[in-house]
């Protein structure tokens, strides 16, 4: 085939054009990808502070206050320890609650084989949220458990 002026071949600009079609898309999948995987991480942690906060407040019931340096599980204890297992974007906007679940004494502490309850949320900002105003979504996750002293 022959060339045009200057050597350049007619359908030289063809591959800016392909180029330019499939670029948003492209990058619309890679950039989903990452949204996808920052909220599957950020709801890993939630689900995994609910775990970590009931498990705690499962050994630190009404006997615990007995053996001293132990302490009685309550909301800001378990919320603290929470905080120091978990790693999330914004820490101070998770919302821990404990709850005695079936209070058999009706004294509001977590005795013995009774069952505390403790529930999470947080709100998730996506990524794009950074750049676009975009609503939050508010990730939440409960863990039961059964205290043990």
């Amino acid at each position: 085939m022959m060339r045009g002026y200057l050597g350049y071949h007619r359908y030289d600009g063809q591959n800016l054009v392909e180029f330019a079609l499939v670029i948003p898309i492209f990058l619309l999948f890679l950039f989903g990808t990452l949204e996808f995987g920052w909220l599957l991480y950020v709801d890993h942690q939630v689900t995994n502070a609910a775990r970590e906060g009931a498990r705690w407040a499962a050994v630190h019931g009404t006997r615990c206050e007995a053996a001293p340096p132990c302490q009685l599980a309550t909301t800001d204890l378990v919320r603290q320890q929470i905080l120091g297992r978990v790693r999330l974007p914004n820490p101070d906007a998770l919302v821990v609650t404990l709850q005695v679940v079936n209070d058999a004494n009706v004294n509001g502490k977590p005795d013995p084989d009774e069952r505390i309850r403790v529930q999470v949320s947080y709100p998730f900002q996506p990524l794009i949220g950074y750049a676009l105003p975009v609503t939050e979504v508010n990730l939440s996750a409960s863990s039961t458990m059964r205290v043990h002293y």
